[in-house]
């Protein structure tokens, strides 16, 4: 089998030159769109991922601010566990802010802190809920400034959520306790 080139082929069936040249810049401006096209949507794809990164990170960084605020709330005024406050700052600010990082692990940490947050809210006038709330926050910020440095985030020390609620009535007879997540939260330090 032999190949011919374009020109070849034009010279052969005896078409005017410029009828060649036609066709051929007609080809090279299709190719030419063609690669500009796909060049374009690489592009806008790149650029859309770097959007979603700095909201994310923006995200990452209020994530941080608030648990780092929870504690400082809870160090000034013992009475927000009480009143529900703090259960309604955690919601408020880091949970909404958690969803807005595409990270499992996070919205994880985020949902076990909010049932810290509310069982300490249940138990408040019984038990002493700080070193869980503590705990719960400082495995958020842990998180947060490990995925800000781009590094792997230590192991959480809360147990997920529906755990907590288990360790929250493994007293039985309808009682809530906070002292059995505080128990296992003394062996995982």
């Amino acid at each position: 089998m032999v190949f011919a080139t374009f020109s070849e082929v034009v010279w052969e069936l005896g078409l005017p030159a410029s009828v060649g040249a036609a066709v051929g810049a007609t080809a090279g401006a299709l190719i030419a769109h063609y690669a500009a096209k796909s060049r374009a949507r690489e592009d806008h794809e790149r650029t859309l991922e770097a959007l979603a990164w700095r909201d994310e990170r923006e995200a990452a960084l209020r994530v941080l601010r608030a648990a780092e605020d929870i504690k400082k709330m809870r160090r000034e005024s013992p009475e927000c566990v009480r009143s529900g406050a703090l259960h309604n700052a955690w919601n408020e600010r880091v949970f909404a802010s958690s969803l807005l990082v595409r990270d499992d692990d996070l919205a994880g940490r985020a949902d076990s802190g909010g049932k810290v947050m509310f069982l300490a809210y249940l138990v408040a006038d019984q038990e002493n809920p700080d070193y869980a709330v503590s705990r719960a926050a400082e495995d958020v910020e842990d998180w947060a400034r490990a995925w800000l440095r781009r590094e792997k985030p230590p192991e959480a020390h809360i147990p997920p959520a529906d755990e907590v609620g288990k360790l929250a009535r493994s007293r039985g007879a309808g009682n809530i306790s906070i002292e059995p997540l505080n128990e296992l939260l003394d062996k995982r330090v």
